[in-house]
């Protein structure tokens, strides 16, 4: 069996699949004039699922691929431009949260959704830790301000910058700005190894980031979290990662205590038409 079967009644030979294949390892049959993939070009395919996605016939099945398993809507039946605009804007970065737990079931959905963010020539190496324990949550802060710690005391100029010291005083009067008291903290991570892990991880995330508002589950960046799990060995024994994998970004979760009534003001996006 090759990587792709085509049902050769429905096929038109319109060739979409051959032009959509973003490795060019389909071509047209010199005989058949069908689709086929080459054994010399097989080792090219990165199982994207496109080919089999994009045939506007149905005519084609990708052996390996487990991600056209659904009809996708026609375009002109996607999520309505001005109400997605809208949505885009009304997000916003969540700071003060209820103490309540977030149902696993609705991170298990989000989760679901994610795994579709594109990744690099779809390797697909995103992997997520959900420190769903609160303790656990504040136990990670308490280990980042100490970091912050150690970071003010080896480089002075350094933990000034980011504004360590004022942390750590807030921190120590009682004002948790580090995982601002979320019940839950996710993070991406990818193999060390992965050459645009970086990239792959944020874009994931920042879908996560905003499809949990969807289901009422507010989120903020942890900025400062992700800088200490990057450094901080301690940090990363809590979490269980260790110096084959490299966190690329922290998320804190949780049930939004304030609603937000407005839009507020964002500069004009700056623009250079080349």
């Amino acid at each position: 069996m090759g990587y792709i079967n085509v049902n050769s009644d429905k096929c038109t030979k319109c060739n979409t699949c051959i032009a959509s294949c973003p490795v060019a390892c389909i071509s047209s049959d010199s005989a058949s004039k069908l689709p086929v993939v080459k054994t010399e070009k097989e080792a090219l395919c990165v199982y994207c699922g496109h080919c089999e996605s994009i045939c506007p016939e149905g005519a084609l099945v990708h052996s390996l691929s487990q991600q056209a398993l659904q009809s996708a809507k026609e375009q002109s039946k996607l999520v309505n431009a001005a109400d997605l605009a809208l949505y885009f804007k009304q997000r916003r970065s969540i700071r003060n949260f209820k103490k309540e737990v977030v149902d696993k079931q609705l991170l298990e959905q989000a989760f679901d959704v994610v795994r579709f963010a594109p990744t690099g020539h779809n390797r697909q190496k995103n992997q997520w830790i959900v420190v769903y324990n609160t303790k656990v949550v504040e136990a990670i802060a308490a280990a980042t301000i100490d970091w912050m710690r150690g970071v003010v005391k080896a480089n002075p100029e350094i933990g000034t910058r980011y504004g360590f010291p004022g942390l750590v005083i807030a921190f120590d009067r009682g004002r948790n700005l580090i995982s601002r008291n979320a019940p839950h903290l996710i993070i991406c991570y990818t193999p060390a190894s992965h050459p645009v892990g970086p990239k792959d991880a944020v874009i994931a995330t920042t879908q996560m980031d905003l499809y949990l508002p969807s289901l009422g589950v507010g989120t903020c960046w942890a900025g400062f979290i992700y800088m200490a799990l990057q450094q901080s060995d301690e940090l990363k024994k809590i979490v269980g990662l260790d110096e084959n994998s490299a966190v690329h970004a922290a998320l804190l979760t949780g049930y939004p205590k304030y609603n937000y009534h407005k839009i507020p003001h964002r500069k004009a996006a700056d623009v250079r038409w080349i």
